[in-house]
């Protein structure tokens, strides 16, 4: 049965509309979704367990030397990096496909999912890399040069603007790799014609993602490390600390990965008129 409520078509994008929906979207799939971004926000931890990583890294209290240190420290700062990135890849193209699967009605089991997400890593992991350089080449040097040419109070604001920029045009290039598979560079051109008069309504909702991550990070941290640490010796809540700390950043991830699907799905109805079914077509 189709779902009226999660899949309405919407006239307009609306900042709102995308986060209200993405509510009901994450939470008509929670146990999948969550799971999942528990799953790939744990695996990059688990790599100083990792048997073919060197001794001094898995126990460097036992290094005398420190460049082997600074050696090791660089492997598992190499390692961890492609990990992270290869799992942010899997995890986004996952939650792109499920939500958009909600959308028009339907449910995905996580190893639905997971089979789907698989198929569409590599483009993804590109695209992410090609993101992380944009921003390296764009937005660190109107920081630096900004800063240095005119003055910090100019040069940050400018950064900030920059920033901003970028973020809001490239904001559903990852749903259209992953639902229109176009290719690297003409998924980056499809987003940009995609935010394309709903720009400043695009920028709030990042923002507003923002505030909210923010607020609910902060408040459910603050309540946990203390229940936490009420009757735990030290090294025991730092061990809850941690534990908390991915339970609280992975509903986070999953939910900011929903709104990013949602907003694509809202953006092609504004724009194209079409609807739910036929955005999720592809997946037939």
């Amino acid at each position: 049965m189709t779902d009226q409520t999660v899949g309405t078509i919407a006239p307009e994008f609306r900042i709102w509309r995308v986060i209200n929906r993405s509510f009901s979207v994450l939470f008509r799939n929670f146990v999948p979704f969550y799971l999942l971004a528990i799953l790939f926000s744990v695996l990059p931890m688990l790599l100083q367990a990792l048997p073919f990583l060197p001794e001094g890294l898995q126990h460097p209290e036992t290094l005398t030397d420190f460049s082997a240190l600074t050696a090791e420290i660089a492997i598992a700062v190499g390692l961890t990096v492609l990990v992270y990135l290869v799992c942010t890849s899997l995890l986004s193209a996952i939650l792109v496909y499920g939500t958009i699967v909600q959308l028009r009605g339907g449910h995905a089991g996580i190893m639905e999912c997971l089979v789907k997400g698989i198929g569409l890593i590599f483009p993804v992991l590109l695209l992410i890399l090609l993101l992380y350089v944009i921003f390296i080449l764009t937005v660190f040097p109107t920081f630096v040069l900004g800063s240095m040419w005119l003055t910090p109070f100019v040069g940050i604001p400018v950064g900030f603007a920059a920033m901003a920029t970028i973020a809001t045009v490239l904001w559903v290039v990852i749903p259209v790799a992953v639902v229109e598979r176009p290719g690297i560079i003409a998924s980056l051109k499809r987003s940009i014609v995609l935010t394309r008069g709903a720009r400043w309504r695009v920028l709030g909702l990042i923002v507003s993602l923002i505030v909210l991550s923010l607020i609910y990070s902060t408040v459910v941290m603050t309540l946990l490390s203390e229940l936490a640490t009420m009757s735990l010796t030290e090294n025991s809540s730092l061990l809850w600390v941690q534990i908390i700390s991915v339970l609280v950043s992975s509903l986070s991830l999953a939910y900011s990965a929903v709104v990013v699907a949602v907003s694509y799905h809202d953006l092609r109805i504004a724009k194209e008129g079409v609807d739910s079914t036929q955005i999720a077509a592809v997946f037939d």
